[in-house]
């Protein structure tokens, strides 16, 4: 019983952490192996990355050495295992993240480029849970204005909050309800993902 809830817990653990490295992109091959093109001129090194090679919105988590080629049928770094595929599991039981789906090519709308007086508009495309790895969708919106306020919405039964927010980097800090928030950017997704307890809320622009 102890290994089990031992197998939970590191699970749920590797599932928070990586929730903050994720990549939008494109798998490249050449004489030396696999690699995670960001196709920004970038790829993911000496990290574990989600990747989501066919943009149906749910991702796999990978590891790449140093140089960016993935590992495969092997126990990385750290002490986990990936299938020949690369892909981490568990057990047998291959990892998987909702990222929400993605358009290539598509403009992700910044605070900077808001400058104007628009607000930056995004909705709610799923959740999920970091202790069960449980998915689902639901109804909700974030918007933030310019000016340091915003609304935010969680589900059809929730109310709509007034927010202030501030931004330092790829963090934004978000106070409603009487409670502070921490959520993050991704401008290659154009989303905003914010924790909240036990659960992952991804918003899409």
């Amino acid at each position: 019983m102890k290994k089990i809830y031992r197998i939970i817990m590191m699970t749920a653990l590797m599932l928070f952490a990586f929730t903050l490295t994720a990549f939008a992109g494109t798998w490249r091959q050449d004489a030396r192996g696999w690699w995670w093109d960001e196709g920004n001129g970038t790829y993911p090194a000496g990290c574990w990355a989600w990747c989501d090679g066919d943009l149906d919105g749910t991702a796999e988590c990978y590891y790449f050495d140093n140089n960016g080629y993935c590992l495969m049928n092997t126990t990385t770094p750290d002490g986990y295992q990936v299938n020949a595929s690369g892909a981490w599991v568990v057990n047998g039981a291959v990892q998987t993240q909702y990222v929400g789906v993605q358009t290539p090519g598509s403009n992700y709308v910044t605070t900077q480029q808001t400058a104007s007086g628009a607000a930056e508009s995004y909705t709610l495309s799923g959740w999920q849970s970091l202790t069960t790895g449980e998915e689902g969708t639901g109804y909700g919106y974030l918007n933030l204005r310019p000016d340091g306020t915003g609304e935010i919405r969680i589900d059809s039964d929730s109310p709509q909050y007034e927010l202030t927010w501030s931004g330092s980097g790829d963090e934004l800090h978000l106070n409603y309800g009487f409670a502070d928030h921490t959520a993050y950017r991704y401008p290659e997704l154009r989303q905003i993902r914010l924790p909240i307890g036990e659960y992952l809320f991804y918003f899409n622009a």
